[in-house]
């Protein structure tokens, strides 16, 4: 089993810590980093793969991801989700009316 993020919500990681972005309702989730390493790796790995079941931390790492799901943060998914970014095809033609070019330095 995976664990994803929503698609309106977006992980970003910062020098220390990182945030959890909900576009949905505009707020800002601050997590640690070990928080966002989990989260990065559950969506490239199986959760079953990443700690063992018997584990004591295991509870702790489920607990987190049940409050991101009743938050409406994320979700768990049984299949492998293709997350890479996909521009999305334009709806008109692209043209260029015009172009600014200004050298800084010879």
């Amino acid at each position: 089993m995976y664990y994803y993020l929503h698609t309106h919500c977006q992980l970003v990681k910062g020098a220390k810590r990182a945030a959890i972005y909900d576009f949905k309702t505009n707020k800002v989730h601050s997590i640690n980093m070990a928080a966002a390493e989990l989260l990065t790796a559950c969506t490239n790995s199986p959760l079953e793969e990443l700690w063992d079941a018997n584990a004591p931390v295991t509870i702790e790492y489920k607990n987190f991801l049940e409050k991101l799901n009743c938050k409406e943060l994320g979700y768990f998914s049984n299949t492998k989700i293709d997350t890479t970014f996909k521009l999305p095809p334009p709806t008109t033609a692209i043209t260029l009316d015009f172009i600014w070019l200004e050298l800084t330095s010879a």
